[in-house]
């Protein structure tokens, strides 16, 4: 009863951090989504088919909507629901990897950090949030020892966006820290072959669709797009510590002794994580938002050397190795450090007083201050 209790709560916070988003108008690309034809023909659904559509799935979801209603907030009605959705998935996958405190922490970051508002308030980046769900309710199934079931719902993670090819490895990685049962090479082979076919029809339609902007048309070479990622990986995990700063367009070209010198300390920080590699702990979850990082941010050139939506799945292994770390942790630095993210808002800690509303603790700690 506890946890479907902390579970509602972290949807609410979720839908009051972000439900300001259903006033929200279009931006950028949402306008050329909307520009498409199909979009408005009854019998549009089955360009979703074709060879050349990638992300089939999220175009499915685009056409639906158009034929409900074009206005901006019915758009973003449903990517708000995705968003709540993967709260209320990854609440449940986390609290069966960590400990209880660590798992509550991690899904309270997941569920209302800034970093998230890209991909919940830009309807394009719809496909992020999509194909994490399914990327959950894969991970869900894996940990119920559903194992094809898992498969079949990560294949369709990929009809939603190809960028979570890496999420196998992510449970190769956890498979191989716990049980390494056999019963799990078969259907982790047939993922990652899914992965695979799936990465390498979206480069094929990518060079083939004009003005793609990646691959051959993202107007960077591989070299230097992956040379620049190490700044925008590094970026990303600054972001995620202290969210100051945040921006649609960053900029991370940089100088190449800059660029070496990124990835050289996201090498030791992985090689760090590999020596402490064990099921659960920090070193597995923060190997494990690296990978997951890998598709979109390495040799795969995009126009976009950066962007915010990129690290809406990696963000749930970020926070969970930062709730191991913090899970015995006094309320007094957890209140500092959502004061520190925050810094406009007043610096008192409250807790739930018994009418319903908040008081301010005073001199003691609030309740939940109790270790695990």
């Amino acid at each position: 009863m506890v946890a479907l209790r902390f579970r509602l709560l972290l949807v609410l916070a979720a839908l009051a951090a972000f439900g300001g988003a259903l006033w929200a108008p279009f931006q950028f690309d949402d306008f050329s989504l909307l520009a498409d034809p199909v979009l408005d023909a009854p019998q549009g659904w089955r360009h979703a088919f074709e060879l050349l559509q990638t992300r089939p799935l999220t175009f499915l979801t685009f056409w639906a909507n158009v034929q409900v209603s074009r206005e901006p907030w019915t758009f973003h009605l449903l990517s708000l629901a995705l968003h709540l959705i993967a709260v209320w998935l990854a609440a449940g996958v986390l609290r069966e990897l960590l400990p209880e405190r660590a798992a509550w922490l991690a899904a309270a970051l997941f569920a209302v950090h800034p970093l998230q508002t890209e991909a919940v308030v830009y309807v394009f980046a719809r496909a992020t949030l999509l194909a994490a769900v399914l990327c959950l309710l894969s991970l869900q199934l894996w940990l119920r020892g559903r194992r094809w079931a898992a498969a079949a719902a990560f294949c369709f993670a990929l009809l939603a966006k190809e960028e979570v090819a890496a999420f196998p490895l992510v449970l190769a990685l956890l498979e191989w820290s716990t049980s390494r049962k056999r019963a799990a090479v078969a259907p982790l082979s047939a993922m990652l072959a899914l992965a695979a076919a799936g990465g390498a029809r979206a480069a094929w339609a990518a060079s083939s669709i004009a003005g793609s902007g990646a691959g051959s048309q993202a107007g960077v070479t591989s070299f230097d797009y992956f040379s620049y990622q190490g700044v925008a990986i590094l970026r990303y995990l600054w972001l995620a510590l202290a969210p100051l700063g945040l921006t649609v367009d960053a900029e991370v070209r940089t100088a190449p002794l800059a660029a070496a010198l990124a990835w050289g300390v996201i090498s030791v920080v992985a090689i760090l994580c590999w020596r402490a590699f064990r099921a659960a702990q920090p070193g597995f979850w923060i190997l494990a938002g690296l990978v997951l990082l890998l598709p979109s941010s390495s040799v795969f050139p995009a126009a976009d050397l950066a962007a915010d939506r990129r690290m809406y799945l990696p963000l749930l292994c970020f926070a969970a190795a930062f709730g191991l770390v913090l899970r015995r942790a006094s309320t007094w630095l957890l209140c500092g450090y959502a004061v520190a993210q925050d810094p406009p808002q007043k610096a008192a800690c409250a807790h739930p007083s018994a009418r319903g509303g908040y008081s301010t603790t005073g001199g003691r700690p609030p309740p939940c201050a109790r270790r695990c």
